[in-house]
């Protein structure tokens, strides 16, 4: 999903100014949870709780925050100015400080 910032906001742990046209992928993670049985209760082994991994997608519409992006379109953008924001987006996000 293609977004541009309306206003300063953090993305991947850098800041992201305004302006900026940046992309916005589907992030993979795992969590750490109670093991459950169908009926959602806990599952207990020798009085200690079953953990299991589980493996989730935070998708990039998840991702969006109206608050400071706004959704553009691949045809809305002039294509040079479109590589050139999405390589100046690019360098700002390696230059910019990780918080």
């Amino acid at each position: 999903m293609l977004v541009k910032a309306t206003r300063l906001g953090y993305y991947n742990n850098k800041r992201i100014k305004e302006d900026t046209v940046f992309k916005l992928i589907d992030k993979k993670f795992s969590v750490t949870e109670k093991k459950t049985d169908k009926a959602g209760k806990e599952i207990l082994i020798n009085g200690k709780s079953e953990m299991v991994t589980v493996n989730k997608v935070l998708t990039a519409k998840e991702q969006f925050s109206p608050l400071w992006m706004v959704e553009v379109s691949e045809k809305s953008v002039n294509p040079n100015l479109k590589n050139h924001a999405m390589a100046e987006a690019e360098a700002a996000v390696q230059d910019e400080e990780v918080i």
